[in-house]
């Protein structure tokens, strides 16, 4: 858990760096959105930190977290709780964004565009995440989770990144 945790902190620090070098080179536009929302905006990555935490656990009470002879972290029906928590306060957040964003699409199409991959992707990411609980965590479907779990996880850095300090149009 710490491991995939710590990965997932450098991954979205890289995303911001990244972002930041792209302001460097393009400059940094002027906010499009309101400063109720870019205050709020912060929150959906911290949000989506949190299900990553909790899948984290989900994983360490399921059969792949490290070995036959590896404890299990509780019992995977109320770690897999936890989870779902997570998700619908994440996918809340989520179409929350979404909903503002449409109602306002004329003034950032970029943020909408960003915040529609995101949705995509948590959509994926949920699909995996019941088929593989349906068809008993098969290990390759687990990685694939992980996997998209962080382009969800970019995404959400990325997209709060961006309405908070959007990059100058080209």
């Amino acid at each position: 858990m710490p491991h995939l945790l710590l990965s997932m902190l450098l991954l979205g620090g890289a995303v911001l760096v990244l972002l930041d070098a792209l302001r460097l080179e393009r400059g940094e536009g002027a906010p499009t959105l309101p400063g109720e929302l870019r205050r709020f905006v912060p929150v959906l990555p911290a949000v989506c930190f949190g299900l990553l935490v909790s899948g984290a656990f989900a994983t360490a009470a399921g059969p792949h977290s490290g070995g036959d002879e590896v404890a299990r972290f509780g019992t995977l029906d109320v770690a897999l709780v936890f989870h779902a928590a997570s998700v619908a306060a994440f996918g809340l957040g989520l179409v929350f964004l979404l909903g503002y964003l449409v109602s306002r699409r004329e003034r950032s199409p970029a943020a909408l565009r960003g915040a529609a991959a995101v949705v995509v992707l948590t959509l994926v990411q949920m699909g995996l995440g019941e088929l593989q609980y349906r068809t008993h965590l098969p290990w390759g479907l687990v990685l694939a989770h992980v996997a998209v779990s962080a382009a969800v996880w970019s995404g959400a850095v990325a997209l709060a990144s961006l309405i908070r300090r959007p990059l100058a149009p080209t």
